[in-house]
């Protein structure tokens, strides 16, 4: 099989297995990359291999180790090739022994420096490895010889050392190899356009967008230029590209991850960035959190928190009260997102979870009052300090401009936009940003309590997690990103809650969703907004027949592995279904 086109699990294990050398590998990704970039313009740059720092930083010293097996199997520790990696070679055997010969193994007769190692600790070291493995990043992340600039040319400085979640993906063996395409200062949500990189598109449909934030990535992961990937979000930078390009993502609790080392607004705190992974499937999201929960994750960055992936809570078979909402005070969502969430809803249902009406809080208010301000500041002066001297990405102007507008102006936009039947985009327009430090105080109080009266809520529903859009469309038309900042809601909420959460794909845009989308007694348009959607998604230049759906699932703040469990559930009763049709 065609490498690029191999599940991780099967190269993983053909990696470990001496089947696939490492540069063979990477090889045959760039070279994939490279074709499917033709179309997509979704790569940075390539990062060159070094395969001697790469067996240096694998490699484990022969006297470091100490393995006692059974006398019989002793034959299986031959030496390996003195260019190989001792690392590589020792688990390979060793996990070669307790494939074949597990009654013979017990953690009382192997230990790996000074360790003892049960077989199930064994198996979990191949199963999660992310040895060998290619990894692409978001090109804010800082890697060492590379330029990281977020789409400014005032960051055109080469970086002097590695971020820390380079520094802990390289330690477990993962190569980086590729840096792909971001949005002009990282922080548009839909659009992927900048003036160094250009425009990236949508892998399937070239008129339509990837998202925005790591857009790059889930063009590349959808087009199998790569197979994990690594992003950010502060407003549905992961999750959004998921959504469009159909792949899955996971924004972890933000201490989690670090995010130490990125080219992003320095100080600000409130709505915190985050580090996370993308992959075709859930198991890379596992794989990678699971790589990167470990101690020297911690010693780097004393902001993360030091707690391992708990392999507990994600194979467990508890059965689960999840909740579900599918519109908001904001807007609704197309027939088609309508049906993906309950797609969703009915196959966790048919796994014997029972899944129950959730009612959230004012969202409209969260996004407009709380996440905007926020992220935001003080009528965006720290965005304006970025982009002042430089070349303002079409994609942003208009979200550029608008804050610096005198307030008693933006407010009678506000009138006249609320008087066109535009309620979101007037809210939009009267936003007051803080400004002095009792501004700010009053900001997180306010946020404080928007996060008590959802816990409250979600208490008194007794949920363990949450189902609901990521947004209420498929892919935008590009160029028509502008107008959607009032659909964000979903996605913006678990930024606001920190709470982990992770997109996985469940449907497509099926043909009849268009007829609903087009019957107002199923889709009644009642505000500009509304019939915006309906003429984007119905474009019949630029089809949104076949576009991936996909669904969030939400869970409490570090409660990631329940995340992640739930989003392997539903990925594997979707790969159910879709055998049985």
């Amino acid at each position: 099989m065609f490498i690029p086109y191999m599940t991780l699990r099967d190269l993983s294990n053909e990696i470990q297995d001496s089947i696939l050398m490492p540069e063979m590998v990477i090889n045959a990704f760039q070279q994939q990359a490279l074709n499917c970039n033709k179309h997509l313009n979704g790569i940075a740059d390539f990062i060159p291999l070094d395969l001697k720092e790469f067996e240096k930083r694998t490699s484990v010293k022969k006297e470091s180790i100490a393995i006692t097996i059974p006398v019989k199997e002793t034959n299986l520790l031959a030496a390996p090739p003195t260019s190989g990696s001792i690392f590589y070679q020792m688990y390979t055997k060793l996990f070669s022994c307790f494939s074949n010969k597990e009654s013979e193994c017990s953690s009382k007769n192997l230990s790996v420096q000074g360790k003892s190692l049960s077989v199930k600790e064994l198996q979990n070291i191949r199963r999660y490895s992310v040895y060998g493995i290619p990894i692409s990043l978001t090109e804010i992340i800082h890697v060492k010889s590379h330029d990281s600039t977020a789409g400014l040319s005032l960051n055109l400085n080469v970086m002097v050392k590695d971020a820390v979640i380079v520094k802990v993906l390289k330690s477990q063996g993962a190569i980086p190899f590729i840096r792909t395409n971001v949005p002009q200062i990282g922080l548009q949500s839909f659009a992927s356009s900048n003036p160094i990189y250009g425009t990236t598109v949508h892998p399937f449909v070239a008129g339509r967008s990837p998202g925005g934030g790591s857009s790059g990535e889930g063009s590349l992961l959808a087009c199998k230029g790569s197979i994990l990937g690594v992003g950010t979000d502060i407003s549905g930078g992961i999750r959004i590209p998921a959504h469009f390009c159909g792949v899955c993502g996971f924004k972890p609790t933000s201490c989690r991850i670090s995010h130490k080392g990125l080219t992003v607004l320095s100080g600000q705190e409130k709505i915190p960035i985050c580090v996370g992974p993308l992959s075709r499937n859930v198991e890379g999201l596992v794989r990678f959190m699971h790589a990167t929960c470990v101690p020297l994750h911690f010693e780097l960055d004393c902001r993360v928190t030091p707690l391992a992936f708990d392999e507990a809570q994600y194979e467990s078979n508890r059965l689960l009260q999840i909740g579900y909402f599918i519109e908001d005070s904001c807007t609704k969502s197309t027939p088609a997102v309508e049906r993906a969430v309950l797609l969703a809803k009915t196959l966790l249902e048919a796994r014997g979870h029972k899944v129950v009406k959730f009612d959230p809080p004012d969202l409209k208010m969260m996004l407009t009052k709380l996440f905007l301000p926020a992220l935001l500041g003080s009528n965006s002066q720290d965005i304006h300090c970025y982009l002042y001297t430089d070349k303002v990405d079409s994609s942003l102007r208009s979200s550029f401009y608008t804050p610096f507008t005198h307030y008693p102006v933006r407010f009678l936009f506000s009138f006249f936009y609320r008087f066109m039947n535009n309620p979101i985009d007037a809210d939009l327009m009267a936003i007051k940003y803080p400004e002095t430090v009792t501004d700010w105080w009053n900001l997180m109080k306010n946020i404080g309590d928007f996060k008590l009266r959802f816990m409250k809520k979600w208490n008194e529903a007794k949920i363990d997690a949450l189902l609901c859009p990521v947004l209420p469309f498929a892919a935008l038309k590009l160029g028509n990103e502008k107008y959607f900042t009032g659909c964000l809601t979903f996605a913006t909420l678990f930024n606001v809650l920190d709470f982990p959460a992770g997109c996985v794909p469940v449907a497509e845009v099926e043909k009849s969703d268009n007829e609903n989308l087009k019957n107002s007694m199923k889709y009644k348009v009642s505000t500009k907004l509304e019939r915006l959607i309906v003429e984007d998604q119905l474009d019949p230049k630029i089809t949104n027949i076949g576009l991936p759906l996909g669904v969030q699932i939400a869970a409490l703040p570090f409660y990631d592995e329940l995340v992640l469990r739930v989003m392997r559930e539903l990925e594997e009763a979707v790969q159910a279904k879709s055998n049985v049709d």
